[in-house]
């Protein structure tokens, strides 16, 4: 990674909702208003800790993430002016990844079209430092026992077609090198979200190719001695770190739009993330815990790493209760390649945390020391730790909660096999209700059992199982209501999104900036209006003068297809409402039928 970039973030959470929702009920009666935004000093739009650093080193370039206050056509040109180059175009998030020139940092700040500017967060692996073999070591070459541990040797022994065929899981990692291991015609495409190296696909820290090894290697090198958790499903490699295992979070959040925008191309259903940011900030201020839960929300299964920080799982996305977080296991001391469950612990540097609502992370632990997985041939991890080498050079033996998530992204694409119809939420239910119990300290842990999951899997109800974050009442990430905004012409339908797991008890609609959202990016047909239930939702807590009303196309508004009987008009405090702000010539009224 480049040293001269620093990095960090800022934000705040909410329920799942759909922003425009609530201003179809208003716009009803009080249609397009003119309100010009309160005006903003070009420093209030800067994160502190980026003006410092600007300050100090003015000379250097910095990595930022630029947030649009409009749709903002002519800032690229703008930021191509001032020196700056465009790294990303975040659309979803209506956002820019982008490399500044720090004396240009006040310039840049001054446009109109600018909402905030803030530092480019790292990501790093979740793989623990590694230490030397033991050399007294009597078996250079032992087994991996987890497919034993987790039963999925004896699932196979009863069905020989549990493999995860025809399913897809996206590694998003520091990239997947070609092996045998990973067939060809499973290796479905390989792209890459790096800053300093975005145009290269390959993994050369040795970390990405590990991982996929663990989900879905099929043994080829070993002779069927090392085979992954389903070695029969599809692979999808999305870069997003560089030649040391870490990346910027800029490059997460473009690789987790590629997902979005590829979902259905590929049948992604799983995404493994064995990465953790290394900001700690709550769920509740992440653009990347956003995009996390809307690709869970879109349909795909997000399994990630809990961190290997030996306390409090602290940073995106393994913090966010609307993915599935593993922990590590590892044997007790003087046990070594048993795999008898009963004699294992919690590993030490496996990261444990209360969330929200008394929901704790990670919800699942599996098998995360001195895994044998597949081997990057020109990998750092290869020149730097040679004693961990096994297979006549062909695989690699690892330790962290990196090597854990991976059996869970096998176990939920083996699920899918066995049941297609299963939402995400169902399989993180099943996981966790089928898994055995480890308690250590007093805690229970749920320890994972492929076979039970995939047996439940395809037994009666299995739909019927709910995810718990829901169930607990859990809120999502504020951030994630302007990404909706956006989303709708790039890829992700309003008819993927599982609304009934959003729930709409919004509690404060005045921390959003509405501004920031592109209103005329949004197809208004494709929403289902009389699916909301506008009684739900806190009129009196929205702040209408923040609203910048002209930026709404009203005319694109199928007024007909709301059904206004719906909406319990006294629970809105219209003399919060500033009248005088509103263009009423700007509506159609011809288009509304009154009737």
């Amino acid at each position: 990674m480049d040293q001269s970039r620093t990095s960090q973030q800022v934000g705040r959470t909410h329920r799942f909702a759909v922003f425009g929702l609530l201003f179809m009920l208003v716009v009803s009666l009080l249609p397009a208003a003119s309100h010009s935004p309160v005006s903003i000093m070009s420093i209030a739009k800067i994160q502190p800790e980026l003006r410092v650093l600007a300050s100090q080193q003015p000379e250097q370039t910095l990595a930022v993430i630029v947030q649009k206050a409009t749709n903002g056509s002519g800032l690229t040109a703008l930021i191509q002016k001032l020196g700056g180059e465009v790294v990303y175009d975040l659309y979803i998030m209506n956002a820019l990844a982008v490399d500044l020139p720090a004396g240009s940092l006040m310039r840049l700040a001054a446009s109109s079209d600018v909402g905030l500017i803030r530092l480019d967060g790292t990501m790093t692996s979740s793989a623990i430092e590694m230490a030397p073999v033991d050399k007294k070591d009597p078996d250079p070459d032992p087994l991996n026992t987890y497919l034993e541990t987790l039963g999925v040797s004896a699932l196979r022994d009863a069905d020989p077609n549990a493999t995860g065929e025809g399913i897809t899981i996206a590694i998003l990692d520091s990239g997947v090198a070609n092996s045998p291991d990973f067939d060809k015609k499973r290796m479905l495409t390989r792209v890459g979200f790096n800053r300093d190296n975005h145009d290269k696909v390959s993994d050369r820290y040795g970390h990405g190719t590990h991982v996929a090894g663990i989900v879905a290697g099929n043994g080829e090198k070993s002779k069927g001695v090392y085979v992954g958790v389903a070695p029969e499903a599809n692979l999808v490699s999305v870069k997003i770190g560089g030649d040391d295992g870490t990346g910027y979070e800029s490059d997460t959040l473009a690789a987790m739009q590629w997902v979005l925008a590829n979902q259905a191309k590929y049948n992604i259903r799983v995404v493994n993330m064995s990465i953790n940011s290394d900001n700690v900030v709550t769920y509740h201020q992440s653009a990347t815990n956003a995009m996390a839960e809307l690709m869970w929300m879109s349909g795909i299964v997000v399994v990630t790493s809990a961190g290997n920080t030996e306390n409090a799982v602290k940073s995106a996305p393994a913090n966010d209760p609307f993915v599935i977080t593993v922990g590590a296991t590892s044997e007790m001391p003087g046990v070594t390649n048993d795999s008898d469950r009963t004699n294992d612990m919690i590993a030490t540097y496996s990261a444990s945390s209360l969330i929200a609502n008394s929901y704790t992370k990670p919800e699942l632990v599996a098998p995360g020391n001195n895994i044998i997985s597949i081997l990057a041939s020109t990998s750092k991890w290869k020149k730097e730790y040679p004693d961990r080498v096994v297979a006549k050079n062909q695989y690699f033996r690892a330790s962290g909660t990196s090597m854990s998530a991976p059996m869970v992204a096998g176990a939920a694409a083996l699920m899918l096999q066995a049941n297609d119809e299963l939402t995400p939420g169902n399989i993180k239910c099943l996981l966790i209700q089928e898994a055995t119990t480890l308690t250590q300290a007093g805690q229970a842990h749920a320890y994972l059992d492929i076979q039970a999951a995939v047996n439940a899997a395809s037994a009666p109800g299995a739909t019927a199982c709910l995810d718990p974050s829901e169930v607990a009442g859990i809120e999502h990430s504020l951030a994630i209501i302007p990404i909706l905004a956006v989303v709708l012409n790039h890829g992700v339908d309003w008819d993927d999104i599982d609304w009934d797991a959003t729930g709409w008890d919004i509690d404060d609609w005045s921390s959003i900036n509405w501004n920031s959202i592109n209103w005329n990016s949004i197809n208004w047909n494709s929403i289902n209006w009389n699916s909301i239930n506008w009684n739900s939702i806190n009129w009196n807590s929205i702040n209408w003068n923040s609203i910048n009303w002209n930026s709404i196309n009203w005319n694109s508004i199928n007024w007909n297809s709301i059904n206004w009987n719906s909406i319990n008009w006294n629970s809105i405090n219209w003399n919060s409402i500033n009248w005088n702000s509103i263009n009423w010539n700007s509506i159609n009224w011809n288009s509304i039928n009154w009737d």
